[in-house]
């Protein structure tokens, strides 16, 4: 699907100036993304592992993983606004975090796994992060 914005003004700062998203009241990217399929048994994520073997992740699965991560996220106090470190590496997990955070209205940041410990240590200090998720093999950086 292609997007195109057409900007009104005479200058790019002009256009810069006046531009405004129109985003409806209660609108949620998690919900938007997996949570409004109908036919959610679809295909929306694949891994192919360095071993051959290979995983698919439907609409669906995608919702109610993420859900059950936003739920373990809400019995940890995380709320909406609150930023949410993710040191995951890129997998099914870092996405089921992203929407996790974003079902529940948190802010999720993500944050290299190639990060040593006073680069990621500055960055979860400085957002004032509620809540750091780490992937097991990331453990001894954090």
């Amino acid at each position: 699907m292609a997007w195109h914005v057409t900007l009104e003004g005479a200058s790019y700062d002009a256009a810069r100036e006046s531009f405004s998203w129109d985003v409806p009241s209660g609108f949620n990217a998690a919900t938007d993304l997996v949570g409004k399929h109908p036919d959610g048994d679809r295909p929306a994520l694949f891994q192919a592992a360095p071993d051959g073997s290979a995983e698919t992740y439907t609409f669906d699965d995608l919702d109610r993983r993420s859900n059950a991560v936003a739920n373990a996220l809400e019995s940890m106090g995380v709320d909406r606004g609150d930023r949410v470190g993710v040191v995951v590496p890129q997998k099914p997990a870092n996405v089921l975090m992203h929407l996790a955070c974003w079902k529940r209205g948190a802010v999720s940041l993500p944050l290299s796994v190639l990060f040593g410990d006073d680069a990621l240590g500055y960055r979860l200090r400085d957002s004032e992060a509620r809540v750091a998720v780490v992937d097991a093999a990331q453990w001894e950086t954090i």
